[in-house]
C-alpha cells in the first residue's frame, strides 16, 4: 500500500519517512526539504543542537535560492516587515549563538592546554565534560586550574 494512502494529512507520509532517516546522514543536503525536517530525523539526544543548527542553515539558504534582485528585496521588506524582522531576528541569534558555541570551544581547548600541562593528559570524561561545559564553567575551571594543587580540586562542584 503507498504510503501516503496511510492518512488524510497530506504531509503524514513526509513526516513518517523522515523519521526513518537518520539526521547525520543529510547535514550539508543540497534537498532543502530534507535539512528543514532534520529535527523530524533520528538523531541522538546530544546532537540536538546540532541537528537544529543544521535545520536553520538550511532554512537561512532559502534567500539564496529566491534569487531576489535588490528592488524585490526592498519590496519584500515593505510588504512583509514582521516576517523580516523575524528571521533578521532569528538570523542574529543564531549568530550569537554559533559565537558562544566557538568561544566554548576555543575556551575548552585553552583549558585542555592548560591541564596537560599541569597535570598530564586527561581522562576521558574530564575531556567530556570540557566539551559539554558553558562558557561560565569553563571560565571558573580555568581559573581554579591556575593555582589548584590536584585535577580533581578543578571539577569539586
Amino acid at each position: 500500500m503507498p504510503l501516503f494512502l496511510l492518512s488524510q494529512n497530506p504531509f503524514a507520509c513526509l513526516a513518517y519517512a523522515f523519521r526513518q532517516q537518520q539526521a547525520r546522514d543529510h547535514f550539508g543536503s543540497p534537498n532543502l526539504i530534507a535539512r528543514l525536517n532534520l529535527p523530524n530525523m533520528r538523531h541522538p539526544r546530544s546532537e540536538r543542537v546540532a541537528v537544529y543548527a543544521e535545520a536553520v542553515r538550511g532554512l537561512l539558504e532559502v534567500d539564496i535560492y529566491a534569487h531576489l534582485s535588490e528592488e524585490e528585496r526592498m519590496i519584500y521588506q515593505q510588504e512583509h516587515a514582521p516576517e523580516a524582522t523575524a528571521i533578521s531576528g532569528f538570523a542574529e541569534r543564531f549568530l550569537r549563538q554559533g559565537e558562544a558555541i566557538g568561544e566554548a570551544r576555543g575556551e575548552a581547548r585553552l583549558l585542555r592546554q592548560l591541564l596537560t600541562k599541569r597535570f598530564g593528559e586527561p581522562s576521558e570524561s574530564i575531556h567530556q565534560r570540557l566539551e559539554t561545559a558553558d562558557a561560565e564553567t569553563l571560565a571558573l575551571w580555568f581559573d581554579r586550574a591556575l593555582e589548584a594543587p590536584a585535577l580533581e580540586d578543578i571539577f569539586c562542584d
